[in-house]
């Protein structure tokens, strides 16, 4: 399966692999226990979750593994098999120096998996 670099795109097709992966070069050193949550923008429902392992926060391809000593939260989901609505919010949760601190990152639009193309 392809993989997509959700950061750069706002639309996503059902049997890719999607990735996140921000960088920052501030410090977030104090960062600890990430948490990633997917949901369902019309409901609220989750649909996936780092907490049950369907969301890896591990290194992807080209995508370093989430270090916040680096400034590196990546994290990535194999789509294919699943249902997904059409529309999803991604949530991000961790302990900041203390603290729970959670931030929506954004929505995506979500495609069915392509066909695949027959020779003509």
């Amino acid at each position: 399966m392809a993989c997509s670099d959700a950061t750069a795109t706002e639309v996503l097709t059902v049997g890719d692999d999607w990735v996140w992966s921000y960088t920052t070069a501030s410090d977030v050193s104090g960062y600890s226990g990430p948490v990633v949550t997917i949901v369902d923008a019309d409901s609220g429902d989750v649909v996936a979750t780092s907490e049950d392992d369907q969301i890896e926060l591990g290194a992807v391809g080209d995508f370093a593994a989430t270090d916040f000593d680096e400034g590196v939260w990546t994290w990535s989901v194999e789509s294919a098999g699943a249902e997904w609505p059409e529309l999803i919010e991604v949530w991000t949760k961790a302990d900041v120096d203390g603290l729970d601190t959670t931030w929506m990152v954004g929505t995506w639009q979500v495609q069915p998996e392509r066909a695949p193309r027959s020779g003509s």
